[in-house]
């Protein structure tokens, strides 16, 4: 008998499918007000984009799948006033791309495509910037 950790992991088309599920689910349940399993959702799908970051096919889509997680769950934790986590993680997804567009342990097409993401991550940073000082700064004074 087999266990979970005797299986082999899912294939990237399989793994892609499971994000678009999961993606879609909580964009459902965030359309009908569900925010604790639209949550959930949104955390699995972005479990799942970290891992087929580096093994999807397409490098465009790998990257937009990565991003588009990380802001979908950003966008819901702003909704339900959580707003410093929202920035962090918009902060994290803009780093995670500035990195990947450098690292020569990626391929060309990987990084060119994380390349074209620093703007649009920047721009989403910026425009949901806390407008007061984060918690650390705010300690300080």
């Amino acid at each position: 008998m087999s266990t979970p950790l005797d299986l082999p992991p899912p294939s990237p088309h399989a793994a892609k499918a499971r994000w678009i599920h999961a993606t879609e689910s909580g964009d459902r349940l965030v359309a009908g007000q569900r925010w604790k399993k639209a949550l959930q959702c949104y955390q699995q799908a972005l479990r799942l984009a970290v891992g087929l970051f580096t093994c999807l096919p397409d490098p465009d889509d790998a990257v937009t799948t990565l991003v588009t997680s990380y802001r979908k769950l950003a966008d819901l934790l702003e909704r339900l006033g959580r707003h410093d986590t929202a920035h962090r993680l918009r902060h994290d997804i803009h780093l995670c791309v500035l990195e990947a567009a450098s690292d020569t342990r990626l391929g060309s097409a990987l990084r060119a495509a994380a390349a074209r993401q620093i703007g649009p991550t920047l721009d989403a940073l910026t425009r949901n910037a806390p407008l007061r000082p984060p918690p650390a700064i705010r300690r300080a004074h």
